[in-house]
C-alpha cells in the first residue's frame, strides 16, 4: 500500500535493487498516480508494461496521451480518449493498455467508461466487444451502451439481454423489420413495445412504410405482428390509423371484441374485405355498415340487393361519398316511406339534391317532389328548384318559389320586378319560368336579368288565390 501511494519519493532515492523492479510485479503494487512517475522513466515503463497501476480516469487518459505518444504510437486525432476512451485504447497497435483493461472490464467500466461525463462517442465495435464481453456485468455494459450517442442498425450481433434497452431508449434504428425482430424475441416485453407504438415521434418513422414478411418462419411472424397491433387498445385512435395502414394485410372480418373506433379505422383502410360475415358484423352500427360498403363501393353495388341498407347507413353514404354516380346510385335506394319516417331526414336528402351541377338524370321525381314541399330550408329549396324544374309541375315550382329566399318568392308576387345576376346558370333558370308562364317576362341588361311577375288580375287568374 505504500508503494502504491508513494513510490516516486521511494524510488526517486536512487536506491538499486537487486531484481530491479520487479518487487513491484511481485508485491501487485498498482500505483495510484503514475503521472508522478514521469520524472522516472525506467519505473514508468516498467509500471505501464507490466499494468502495475490502478485503473483511473487519470491513469488511463495518462497512458494513452503520453506513454503511447511516447512509444510512436499515436492515437488517431480523431479518436479523443475524453469522448472515445475505449475505442482509442483499441485503435492503439500497442495492445499492453487493452489486454489490462479487458482482464478487467467492470472497474474499467465503473471507474473510467461510465465516469467520463463526455465519453459518449464510442464507435459500434467498442461498443459490441462491451457487450458481448463474456466477463462484464450486463447492467454496467449496458450503462455503457445507453451513454453512447451511436445508434445500431440492427439486432445482429447484439445480446438479447439488452435488446428491450436498446430499442426503448432509442438506440435502435426504428422500423419494422428491427420491431418485427424484437416482437418475434422470446423475452420480448410487449407492454413496452405498446407503449413505445403509441409514441407520435416512433409512428412518425414508421408510416408509409410496410410491416415485412419475416424471412425466418415465413408469412406468420408478420401476421403475428400485424394482428398484434390491429387488436391493439392501448394506442390512441390518430396512431392506430397510421400504424394499421402499415400492415399488408385484409382480414375476412373484424377482431372479435375490437372497440368500435378501431373498427371504423379497419373498415376506411379497406383492412376487412367486403363479404356476408363483415356485413353481417355491422349490423349494429350504421356508421360501422357505411363505412365498409364506402370503401367497397364498387363491389358493393352490382350486388346491392343482397345487401340492404336502412336509410340511416344511406344518409351517410349520400353525404360522405365523393363520386356523383355513387351517390346517385344510393339516392334511387331511398324510398318515399323512408323519407316519411323522421323529421331530419328530408333535410339531408334535400342537401344532396340542392348539389350544384347535379346530373339529375334517373332521379326520382317523386322523392325530389316530396323533399320541395317539406324541406325547411329555404337556401335549399332553391337549389332543388334550379337543378330539377324540368321534372316538377307548374304547381310544384310555384310552391317552392313561395317558400324560397329573396328575391326568389317575389316572382309571383303582383306587380314585381325582381333582378338576377347575369350568369349562365340564372339566364338557364329565368328562361324556364318565363316558359313556362311562372313569371310575366324577363329581361337581360348588361350585368342583370330582370324578373318581371304578372299583375295581380292575372296572378290570381293563373294560380288562386
Amino acid at each position: 500500500r505504500y508503494l502504491s501511494t508513494h513510490a516516486p519519493l521511494v524510488f526517486s532515492e536512487n536506491i538499486s535493487f537487486t531484481s530491479g523492479y520487479e518487487a513491484l510485479k511481485l508485491l501487485r503494487v498498482e500505483i495510484e498516480e503514475i503521472q508522478a512517475l514521469v520524472e522516472l522513466d525506467d519505473v514508468l515503463s516498467y509500471v505501464y508494461e507490466n499494468s502495475l497501476y490502478a485503473i483511473t480516469v487519470e491513469n488511463i487518459n495518462c497512458a494513452i496521451l503520453k506513454l503511447l505518444k511516447e512509444a510512436g504510437d499515436a492515437v488517431e486525432p480523431e479518436l479523443d480518449p475524453r469522448k472515445s476512451n475505449y475505442t482509442a485504447i483499441s485503435a492503439a497497435q500497442d495492445k499492453t493498455i487493452k489486454v489490462y483493461i479487458y482482464d478487467n472490464i467492470d472497474t474499467y467500466l465503473e471507474d473510467v467508461g461510465l465516469a467520463i461525463e463526455s465519453n459518449t462517442e464510442e464507435s459500434k465495435d467498442s461498443i459490441l466487444e462491451i457487450l458481448n464481453h463474456p466477463e462484464a456485468d450486463p447492467d454496467l455494459a449496458t450503462q455503457f451502451a445507453l451513454k453512447q450517442s451511436y445508434i445500431f442498425e440492427n439486432f445482429n450481433d447484439i445480446p438479447d439481454y439488452i435488446w428491450s434497452d436498446l430499442l426503448f431508449s432509442a438506440k435502435m434504428v426504428i422500423n419494422w423489420a428491427n420491431i418485427l425482430t424484437y416482437f418475434l424475441y422470446e423475452n420480448s416485453d410487449h407492454d413496452r413495445l405498446n407503449e413505445m407504438l403509441g409514441r407520435d415521434e416512433v409512428v412518425d418513422k414508421l408510416i408509409d412504410t410496410e410491416i415485412p414478411m419475416s424471412s425466418q418462419s415465413g408469412d406468420d411472424d408478420s401476421r403475428a405482428l400485424s394482428l398484434f397491433i390491429i387488436q391493439n387498445t392501448d394506442i390512441d385512435i390518430s396512431n392506430y390509423t397510421k400504424l394499421i395502414a402499415c400492415s399488408p394485410y385484409i382480414y375476412k372480418n373484424f377482431p372479435s371484441g375490437n372497440p368500435q373506433d378501431r373498427n371504423l379505422s379497419l373498415a376506411r383502410l379497406g383492412k376487412v374485405s367486403f363479404n356476408e360475415e363483415s356485413f353481417a358484423s355491422t349490423a349494429s352500427s350504421s356508421e360501422l355498415r357505411a363505412a365498409l360498403v364506402q370503401r367497397h363501393i364498387s363491389k358493393y353495388l352490382p350486388q346491392a340487393e343482397k345487401y340492404p341498407l336502412d336509410i340511416a347507413v344511406k344518409l351517410i353514404l349520400l353525404k360522405s361519398l365523393t363520386d356523383r354516380t355513387e351517390k346517385a346510385s344510393i339516392f334511387r335506394m331511398i324510398k318515399l316511406d323512408e323519407l316519411q319516417g323522421g323529421e331530419n331526414i328530408v333535410p339531408q336528402v334535400s342537401r344532396y339534391l340542392a348539389t350544384r351541377s347535379l346530373d339529375i338524370e334517373n332521379h326520382n321525381r317523386d322523392l325530389v317532389a316530396y323533399c320541395l314541399a317539406n324541406c325547411s330550408l329555404s337556401e335549399l329549396i332553391i337549389e332543388i328548384l334550379y337543378n330539377f324544374i324540368d321534372l316538377l309541375s307548374d304547381q310544384e315550382i310555384t310552391s317552392a318559389l313561395r317558400a324560397s329566399p329573396e328575391p326568389y318568392c317575389h316572382f309571383i308576387k303582383a306587380n314585381t320586378r325582381q333582378k338576377l345576376d347575369r350568369t349562365d346558370r340564372n339566364v338557364d333558370f329565368a328562361r324556364k319560368l318565363d316558359r313556362r308562364n311562372i313569371v310575366s317576362s324577363i329581361s337581360e341588361e348588361n350585368d342583370t336579368i330582370r324578373v318581371n311577375a304578372y299583375r295581380k288580375g292575372a296572378l290570381k287568374i293563373l294560380f288562386g288565390e
